[in-house]
């Protein structure tokens, strides 16, 4: 029993939203009594109460069915309550509870108001259903989602549902891992990559804030298309065939991505088509136009000129380039290998640590050429099996944590400074007002997070210092 009430004090915490209503009662000079269909005696209660720093002089009673051999469901613990208090008429007692039959039915039979507290929206209940069948979630955290959805607004929202019960439990777990970092190595800047920035940055300043760390929090506008060719030493046979070879890539890709326009002797019909999917004689047609010596001329100073932009685009934050961290979700650390490669052969020693949410096994090969590459969730041999069902379908997650802004496709000097080039993207108000909705329902979570933090951190950051825990967090 001793052990009971002991792991009772340690998993509960309070509510919030009723913390503040039952404040405001008393602060009114309401009557407030706590009551329960519950094996655990008042005193019992009271110890879990105040081992979460509640305070007991805010109510005036604990009625428990074990100790008046009478319980709610039968309205007989009500009818108690009434006899207790012959002061307050029926009709002007409200009863708040999460059970229909015994905190609803119950007290109504009697005359008594009562609220409905549904804490657990029905869909969530569809979504912790499914996390059951498919994986292992962290249970020490869904009682946590449940409430940070209720009390995010309308919980019925699919953004506040993925906002608060999805993203932010992993997140925030995140975003902790990040500043643990920061602190134990004396990390003082951190740069959170576009676009995923618009989500991470806000995130981690709150963080940051919460945790009185002080920290220069810059978005980075980097992407793959604009640190490629700035990392690539020379344009020669094996990097075409990497172009070449690359996923999904259609005629069009590829001249995008080395700033070129398509040959005329390439017909149009082709530029939609996947490179892997052309004709024999076309793809050979592609490759020797790419590596013809005017192309690789042409292709050799965009590297020079890319590099330069990159660079300078870098230094104009001197923190960058000493002692600094940068955070991006993953997968294989394309963007941080190309930015220490252009580094290193502009002469610069690095001295960044990169830090991702999910990393695959390839990114070994970085760690292997001395780059201080990290990853929380998924790392070379561990949850690869989760990552590759992350990843399988990242569109959907990359597009809620997406904002406004397009893809940084390059650079360009404006007035003295190195100003970054968007790629347009069209996206509709509503969508964007979905986005934000999400976003905010993260924060909140995190926020929630935060309230409990100081009473429960040896439960809310077991991800941070158990492998088992964050492949629960995965599972999310």
């Amino acid at each position: 029993e001793e052990l009971e009430i002991k792991v009772e004090c340690e998993f509960c915490y309070l509510n919030s939203e009723i913390l503040n209503f039952i404040e405001e009662a008393h602060s009114r000079k309401l009557s407030v009594v706590l009551t329960s269909d519950m094996y655990l005696s008042k005193s019992q209660l009271i110890q879990i109460l105040k081992s979460n720093k509640f305070n007991s002089n805010f109510i005036d009673e604990i009625y428990v069915s074990c100790e008046h051999q009478c319980n709610k469901v039968s309205g007989k613990l009500f009818q108690k309550l009434i006899s207790d208090f012959p002061n307050i008429k029926t009709q002007h007692i409200l009863h708040i509870g999460d059970k229909l039959d015994a905190d609803v039915e119950a007290p109504k039979s009697l005359g008594i108001e009562a609220y409905h507290y549904s804490v657990i929206p029905n869909v969530m209940k569809k979504i912790y259903d499914y996390e059951k069948v498919c994986q292992t979630t962290p249970q020490n955290l869904n009682s946590l989602r449940k409430l940070a959805v209720h009390t995010s607004g309308d919980a019925n929202l699919i953004e506040n549902q993925i906002g608060a019960g999805i993203l932010g439990p992993v997140l925030t777990s995140f975003c902790e891992w990040i500043l643990d970092i920061c602190e134990a190595e004396g990390k003082d800047s951190v740069y959170p990559f576009m676009r995923e920035a618009e989500m991470f940055a806000p995130m981690l300043k709150n963080a940051a804030q919460k945790r009185k760390l002080r920290l220069n929090i810059i978005p980075l506008h980097v992407s793959r298309e604009s640190t490629w060719l700035a990392s690539l030493d020379e344009w020669n046979r094996e990097e075409c065939a990497n172009l070449l070879e690359k996923y999904g890539f259609t005629v069009l890709d590829i001249f995008r991505t080395i700033d070129l326009n398509p040959p005329t002797n390439i017909e149009r019909r082709f530029h939609e088509a996947k490179v892997k999917e052309l004709p024999t004689e076309i793809r050979n047609l592609l490759r020797e136009h790419l590596l013809s010596k005017q192309v690789t001329t042409e292709i050799n100073e965009k590297i020079d000129h890319r590099c330069d932009l990159l660079i300078d685009y870098l230094k104009q934050d001197k923190n960058y380039l000493n002692n600094s961290i940068t955070v991006d979700l993953g997968f294989r650390g394309t963007i941080n290998h190309n930015l220490e490669k252009a580094l290193a052969k502009s002469g610069i020693e690095s001295n960044i640590t990169h830090l991702l949410a999910f990393g695959a096994d390839s990114i070994i090969t970085l760690k292997s050429e001395n780059i201080d590459i990290r990853s929380f969730l998924a790392s070379p041999g561990e949850n690869q099996d989760q990552r590759r069902i992350v990843q399988r379908s990242s569109m959907p997650l990359e597009q809620i944590i997406l904002g406004q802004s397009g893809s940084v496709k390059g650079y360009e000097y404006s007035n003295g400074k190195i100003l970054e080039k968007h790629h347009k993207i069209r996206i509709f108000p509503h969508e964007l007002l979905t986005k934000q909705v999400v976003h905010d329902a993260v924060l909140h979570y995190q926020n929630l997070w935060y309230s409990l933090h100081s009473t429960k951190k040896s439960i809310l950051r077991k991800a941070l210092s158990s492998k088992s825990e964050r492949r629960k967090l995965c599972g999310i």
